[in-house]
């Protein structure tokens, strides 16, 4: 016997979790249907994705992705992370400050690409301080037990570790879908394919979060719930387009949080600006907690004085960044930040110095 509804919703995620509350409250009839038990309610790492194990040719023998990595029931005394992205670096921090030492090893020539050059040598020098080494450049040949052999410049060596961590990314989890019987269109990842309005190829039907193979963070997940329920319920003005600036932060010691552009991509659109930053030792509340390492860097637009992008490499730098968006969003002009009266002592008023160079 078959039973009807008026929504199904694939996978307790935020987004999932989210809509099927909301339509529920307003009586709608909502089934909602997650694979895991151990899923249930979704989580901000592993819903609607699976690590990617593709740089590591014996993938089996590498034991840990990063869902394992919180599950470990002995500290490593070694850890070998695989991948110098956010993820990598978040567990490489963690695991440090733990006691293991961390050895990092990634294919790209440069640290952090994505970032500014300044922010990335600053990131990197004080995971040196803490022990951790970012070995870059290198070709996995292979991976026995708890060894990666490598080569590097030509040379060839071995990292024996005790764990190793494969940090490589994440693709979406659709296989089992059979979304082509269905006539949902996927890119060559296995992404789904959305307009700005989150909708597939197929009418009346929606994809958000990780399955979008976009921006893999939970509160995009739930941004992209209020976009799909405006669009089934409401005017369709919410869009992927007027989402703001984007923030995002890694959780390292200290966390690394950055909003709208850097100098990389101001550049490339042409636009004229100039580069204000300081060091995170000179504030007051950064010596009195002994969080000094890090810096504080925001780009100002020649001839409008509105903040384009801000970096944070400091401590609460995951707190302070939502303000920096706020002012973006809202097209604040620089002097704002720099007059504001903010609460003492807080890392927050290096603000009024930033602003101020």
């Amino acid at each position: 016997m078959s039973e009807r509804f008026d929504i199904a919703i694939l996978g307790f995620g935020k987004a999932g979790k989210t809509i099927a509350v909301k339509l529920a409250s307003k009586g709608k009839k909502v089934v909602l249907v997650e694979k895991d038990a151990n899923m249930y309610g979704g989580t901000c790492i592993n819903v609607g994705c699976i690590p990617s194990k593709r740089l590591v040719t014996e993938a089996e023998l590498a034991p840990k992705s990063d869902v394992d990595a919180q599950n470990l029931d002995i500290l490593p005394e070694r850890l070998t992370i695989i991948g110098g992205g956010y993820i990598g670096l978040e567990f490489a921090s963690m695991y440090a400050n733990f006691g293991s030492k961390v050895t990092i090893l990634q294919i790209e020539d440069a640290f952090l690409p994505r970032e500014d050059t300044d922010i990335a040598d600053n990131i990197e020098s004080v995971l040196a301080t803490k022990g951790v080494p970012v070995i870059k450049g290198v070709t996995f040949q292979e991976v026995k037990g708890n060894t990666v052999m490598y080569t590097q410049g030509g040379a060839t060596h071995e990292l024996a570790g005790d764990a190793i961590l494969v940090a490589t990314g994440r693709k979406p989890n659709t296989k089992s879908l059979d979304c082509d019987k269905a006539g949902v269109a996927l890119t060559d990842r296995g992404a789904v394919i959305t307009d700005e309005h989150l909708r597939t190829s197929v009418p009346n039907i929606w994809a958000a979060g990780d399955v979008c193979g976009k921006l893999q963070f939970t509160y995009i997940s739930l941004d992209d719930s209020r976009i799909i329920l405006d669009d089934m319920n409401g005017a369709g003005e919410r869009t992927t387009e007027n989402r703001g600036a984007f923030a995002y932060s890694v959780f390292m010691d200290p966390p690394f949080a950055r909003v709208g552009l850097n100098e990389k991509e101001a550049t490339k659109q042409g636009l004229k600006y100039r580069v204000v930053k300081m060091d995170t030792n000179a504030i007051p509340k950064a010596k009195v907690s002994r969080k000094t390492e890090g810096m504080l860097k925001a780009l100002i637009e020649e001839g409008t004085g509105k903040v384009l992008g801000v970096q944070l490499f400091c401590v609460e730098s995951h707190e302070i960044i939502n303000m920096m968006k706020l002012a973006i969003d809202q097209g604040v002009d620089y002097t704002v930040l720099r007059d504001f009266i903010y609460t003492h002592p807080t890392i927050a008023e290096g603000l009024n110095d930033l602003f101020a160079l």
